[in-house]
C-alpha cells in the first residue's frame, strides 16, 4: 500500500519488496556459484535450488502488483500491460506474472503434459501463462526436440 502526499509516494510495501529480493538476489548469485563449480548442477539439485528461490522472486513481485493496481483502479488486464515493454505487445510486468503462475501451479498441470508441452491439455489460465511464457522462450521448441529424440 502507498501513501502519496503532494507529488511524492511513501511506500513500504515496496520498501519491503527491495529488502526480500535483495536477499534472494544474494542467495540465487550463492546459487550460481555453486552450479559453476559442480560437476553435474542437475544430478545436484542445484538447478532446481536455483529455480526455487527464481520462483519465489516472481511471486514475490507478483504479490506487489496485485495489492497495487487495484488501489489505482486499475483493471489487471491493464495493469499488465503497463510499464516498461519487451515488445510492443508483451510488458515486464505481463512476463513476472507468466513466471509466477509458471512456477507456482506447473506441478498441478501435470507433469507429462509439462514434459511434453502438451498445451491442449492444460486449462484456459495455464494456457494463457504458456502462451506468454512461449514468447520469450524455446518452450515448444525444446518439447519437440526431446520427444523427437525419444521417439527415434
Amino acid at each position: 500500500m502507498y501513501l502519496k502526499i503532494g507529488k511524492e509516494f511513501a511506500d513500504s510495501d515496496f520498501y519491503f519488496l527491495t529488502e526480500m529480493l535483495e536477499h534472494l538476489d544474494f542467495k540465487v548469485k550463492a546459487i550460481n556459484n555453486e552450479i559453476s563449480l559442480s560437476a553435474d548442477p542437475d544430478s545436484d539439485r542445484l538447478c532446481d535450488k536455483g529455480e526455487y528461490f527464481i520462483g519465489v522472486g516472481f511471486s514475490l513481485i507478483q504479490r506487489y502488483i496485485s495489492s497495487t493496481y487495484p488501489q489505482l483502479d486499475v483493471r489487471k488486464d491493464d495493469a499488465l500491460k503497463l510499464g516498461k515493454k519487451i515488445t510492443d505487445e508483451l510488458s515486464y510486468i505481463k512476463v513476472i506474472n507468466a513466471g509466477a503462475n509458471y512456477w507456482k501451479h506447473q506441478d498441478g498441470w501435470g507433469l507429462i503434459n509439462c514434459v511434453t508441452r502438451d498445451i491442449n491439455a492444460l486449462n484456459k489460465s495455464a494456457k494463457y501463462t504458456i502462451n506468454t511464457i512461449k514468447l520469450l522462450t524455446p518452450w515448444g521448441l525444446v518439447a519437440q526436440i526431446e520427444v523427437a529424440s525419444i521417439v527415434r
